[in-house]
């Protein structure tokens, strides 16, 4: 998955699963206990890259920016 700083993104509580409803700004990127990891605006903790999705628009916006 080609996700970088600045990016929006979707994040899925559990792995594969469906994502919260919300859009995350990737503040940055890094490796955390031999993992790739993003931190993301509005998140207190890092979370897994496997994690974060694109959005797709047209198919889960639900009403939401793309800005």
């Amino acid at each position: 998955m080609n996700i970088s700083s600045g990016m929006k993104v979707r994040f899925h509580p559990i792995i594969g699963g469906k994502h919260d409803g919300n859009l995350y700004e990737v503040r940055c990127i890094g490796k955390l206990y031999g993992r790739d990891y993003a931190w993301l605006e509005g998140k207190a903790d890092p979370v897994d890259m496997r994690a974060l999705s694109k959005p797709q628009p047209g198919q889960d916006n639900y009403g939401l920016s793309f800005s």
